[in-house]
């Protein structure tokens, strides 16, 4: 997790334009404060693992910088995503089912 209170403000004032971008209109700072109360802020270390799908981790994801590739249970790449990317979006909904 990164601490560094400088990139904390950063990423806040980026979720808080893409946020307002995706609503089409800016949250109350009191809105924003309490999303960003189950914010995380992770560095991860290049080419370490740090989430894996059905392990239990619940949460979205966005990817900052740099890039971060999903893989499958056997290591096939599924996708590259680079910056303003998500992921984990479906931990959300555990109970739906997704599958084709």
């Amino acid at each position: 997790m990164v601490q560094d209170s400088s990139s904390q403000a950063a990423f806040k004032q980026y979720f808080a334009q893409q946020l307002a971008q995706t609503l089409g209109q800016a949250l109350p700072q009191q809105e924003l404060d309490r999303c960003f109360k189950g914010i995380k802020i992770l560095e991860p270390r290049a080419g370490k693992a740090f989430w894996q799908a059905g392990n239990g981790n619940v949460g979205v994801y966005m990817v900052m910088a740099g890039k971060v590739r999903l893989l499958d249970q056997d290591n096939n790449l599924l996708a590259s995503l680079e910056a303003s990317s998500t992921f984990g979006e479906l931990t959300l909904f555990p109970e739906e089912s997704f599958q084709p």
